[in-house]
């Protein structure tokens, strides 16, 4: 998978969500977050986001949002 993801992987905790490569983690992480989806139509994956790069993520939403929601 590689760089596939850009920039994004510097927001993402990959020691906690390794989404950045193929492994059993990553495959246990999606069928836990497919299972959750199933059931409840949502998946959270608390401290998904590296709690240091949060800021970052609300500058760039109060930039590029104007009249969407999030």
């Amino acid at each position: 998978m590689g760089n596939s993801f850009g920039g994004a992987v510097n927001f993402v905790d990959l020691d906690r969500y390794p989404i950045d490569h193929d492994c059993q983690a990553r495959r246990d992480l999606l069928t836990s977050a497919q299972a959750l989806i199933k059931a409840d139509g949502s998946a959270v994956l608390k401290g998904f986001i590296k709690p240091e790069k949060i800021g970052e993520l609300e500058d760039w939403k109060l930039l590029f949002a104007g009249d969407r929601h999030f």
